[in-house]
């Protein structure tokens, strides 16, 4: 098993298409645009001026939570969740079309990524399904517990904790290909479910191992991507002047980032082969 490789391979894959990084880009556009909508719209830029000037005033909050803002707050979640669906789906689409070596157009990506949103869809909401509905039973009996006796309780919640966690990462293993096979082999969304199993059945541990190198890589990411947000706030709710001047490297950070995302995607495609191997 060789993983190494799978880096050399999404750096080469950079190399022969550089605009590789785009739809990631694209989507954190998409959600700086869609949650400044939000704040202007809804009328909380007072109250989140107050977060960031750590003088908040819950009576000031009162006022904002009336119908028309919930129902603009699940709008704004509904458009969110859909972009990130459509936008990840379609930078899966771009790096599975690249590794085929074939030239394409824009035009034939978009057909591409919509011939597969739907089985996209459906495979997050399976996941989804999986992390969440097997836990629901130990986490209820440890609510149940604290009734009981605190001691047991917490004893119980310790063991639930690491419980969820294991099968948490055993998931991720066993699961971890789904979305390259659906791109590159171009599968239904349970085969992708049954191949991957299938192809980390002898390989747990480097499939964990690889999960581990991803997770935190995206983990880290995440990390550095945070300030650019609150550059952003900072100039458009506080108007802070020094902040605005930041605004100067916003492009390049948000190019690092979207880069950055599809480069650990990139690798988790390019690994696919090694584990097809036996």
């Amino acid at each position: 098993m060789d993983l190494g490789k799978a880096f050399i391979e999404s750096a080469s894959l950079f190399k022969k298409q550089k605009l590789l990084f785009v739809p990631r880009l694209i989507l954190s556009l998409f959600f700086i645009w869609l949650t400044i909508s939000f704040i202007f719209l809804s009328g909380t830029g007072d109250f989140f001026r107050e977060i960031r000037a750590e003088e908040p005033n819950i009576e000031s909050l009162k006022p904002l939570l009336n119908p028309g803002n919930v129902v603009l707050f699940l709008i704004t979640f509904f458009l969110g969740v859909m972009g990130a669906i459509y936008f990840s789906s379609l930078s899966f689409a771009l790096i599975a079309r690249s590794m085929k070596g074939k030239a394409f157009t824009v035009g034939e990506l978009l057909r591409l990524n919509n011939s597969f949103f739907l089985r996209y869809f459906l495979l997050n909401v399976i996941i989804t399904a999986l992390l969440i509905i097997p836990i629901l039973v130990p986490i209820g009996l440890t609510i149940i517990a604290f009734f009981v006796s605190t001691p047991i309780g917490v004893t119980l919640a310790v063991i639930t904790f690491c419980l969820v966690l294991a099968y948490w990462f055993l998931l991720g293993a066993r699961f971890l290909f789904i979305e390259p096979i659906l791109y590159l082999e171009n599968v239904s969304v349970i085969d992708s479910f049954k191949k991957s199993y299938s192809y980390t059945s002898k390989k747990v541990g480097w499939a964990l191992l690889l999960l581990l190198v991803i997770g935190g890589g995206s983990y880290l990411v995440g990390l550095v991507a945070q300030p650019i947000y609150n550059t952003i706030f900072d100039v458009l709710l506080l108007g802070n002047i020094s902040s605005m001047l930041s605004l100067l490297f916003l492009p390049f950070f948000l190019v690092l980032q979207a880069a950055a995302a599809t480069f650990l995607n990139a690798v988790l495609f390019c690994s696919l082969e090694e584990f097809k191997g036996g």
